[in-house]
């Protein structure tokens, strides 16, 4: 299920949205003989909202704002291991040049926030660990601030 509501006045709007949905795991997939998964449900449920603003009321000036939050996150098939939440944020700045050439300046986690973007679950090896491995967290961390510019011409 997801939920949004936009507030517009003339050329400014916020729209914040959220929602939940069902993580389906390997207990509510279906199980075949090739596979080893057991049938089952699940009642996990993730949480995300975000928020977000543009406005083009300034003359030629323009921008927007987004921030958005993604819950804990179920990483083990009986939920004792669980993702930190992640809030990040999006920044774009511009101008019209003319009516039909724009210039913006993206900015993408404007705060430089060190979170992850991806979580699993799993064992694995390193050199020296017992062969059976070693059940951890593996992650793959947010790109760090990042700060492009664009030049847009219509023709």
């Amino acid at each position: 299920m997801r939920v949004g509501a936009a507030a517009s006045s003339g050329t400014t709007t916020i729209a914040p949205t959220g929602g939940c949905c069902s993580t389906p795991t390997s207990r509510s997939l279906a199980h075949d003989s090739a596979t080893t998964i057991p049938l089952g449900t699940s009642s996990r449920i993730n949480r995300q909202s975000g928020i977000g603003g543009s406005d083009g009321g300034y003359g030629p000036w323009f921008g927007q704002f987004q921030l958005r939050y993604f819950g804990p996150r179920p990483l083990s098939e009986d939920d004792s291991v669980r993702s930190k939440a992640t809030t990040l944020a999006y920044l774009r700045v511009g101008c019209k040049i003319t009516p039909n050439v724009r210039l913006a300046i993206d900015v993408s986690n404007p705060f430089d926030r060190k979170a992850s973007g991806i979580d699993d679950f799993y064992a694995s090896r390193l050199q020296g660990e017992p062969l059976a491995g070693v059940e951890d967290v593996h992650f793959h961390p947010v790109e760090p601030r990042r700060i492009r510019a664009s030049l847009i011409a219509n023709f």
